[in-house]
């Protein structure tokens, strides 16, 4: 079999990824959060990715569609919003499951900022070789006290920064070590 790397990962005999689902889940306007199910998974192996979302005409606020998510257990990603809103709407995600071995560390992590900053503490990484992972937004937030960054500062700290100090943020994260 050939082998190939994408940014240093080893394809083929021995792949890195045992699993990759795509999924969306549909949230109606009655609820602030929702679930899918995907094909069981390790979790301890596992990250979940906020794809984006989508929806119809609405007036709604972003705090009514802006989700962040969670692997809740080996088989459900929930999202979660600010509110309930007036029409349904579509969570995109993707769950990548690696091979055991391949994950030195993996936590997960939700910022909540009513300022301009703020960080978190998380077990030590390599930085060179951790990755930060967006897991989605949520807030009671309007306009542009949405835009927000994160970066993984150091080893030990990831840092959520805004624009605006109105409202309240609340981002989750993953951040996984590799071997």
């Amino acid at each position: 079999m050939t082998q190939f790397s994408i940014g240093g990962l080893v394809l083929g005999k021995n792949p890195v990824i045992k699993n990759i689902q795509y999924g969306e889940i549909s949230n109606d306007s009655t609820s602030a959060t929702a679930t899918g199910t995907i094909d069981a998974v390790d979790t301890a192996n596992s990250v979940v990715m906020w794809l984006g979302n989508r929806m119809g005409n609405d007036s709604a606020t972003p705090d009514r569609y802006f989700n962040r998510l969670t692997l809740t257990n080996a088989t459900t990603v929930t999202a979660t919003r600010g509110s309930t809103q007036q029409e349904e709407h579509f969570i995109s995600f993707v769950v990548i499951e690696f091979h055991a071995g391949v994950l030195k560390l993996n936590q997960v992590g939700t910022l909540v900022c009513d300022d301009a900053s703020i960080t978190d503490t998380i077990t030590g990484v390599n930085t060179t070789k951790a990755w930060l992972v967006e897991q989605g937004q949520m807030g009671d937030f309007v306009d542009d006290e949405l835009f927000s960054t994160m970066t993984l500062t150091d080893s030990t700290t990831v840092t959520m920064n805004r624009k605006d100090t109105t409202g309240i943020v609340t981002r989750s994260y993953a951040v996984i070590e590799f071997f």
